[in-house]
């Protein structure tokens, strides 16, 4: 399966979905895209790379590629 994170789009949130599970979801053979940078607002630099995911430079193109969808709620 294919796993799309994007980042949070509300002003002065951080959250990020998937974030503890990203490496677990990549060893058992799913691909993770992820949404550049979008780990930023929590200090943290590549941390979706360091964990086997694919970085993608726009919000649309995680959305086009994801079969599944991970977001914090609204």
């Amino acid at each position: 399966m294919k796993r799309g994170v994007s980042e949070e789009i509300k002003p002065q949130k951080y959250r990020l979905g998937l974030a503890a599970g990203s490496s677990e979801s990549v060893a058992v053979g799913h691909s993770v895209f992820a949404k550049a940078n979008a780990e930023a607002g929590i200090g943290a630099t590549d941390y979706y790379c360091k964990r086997g995911a694919v970085a993608l430079r726009a919000a649309r193109e995680v959305l086009a590629y994801g079969d599944m969808i991970v977001k914090e709620p609204r």
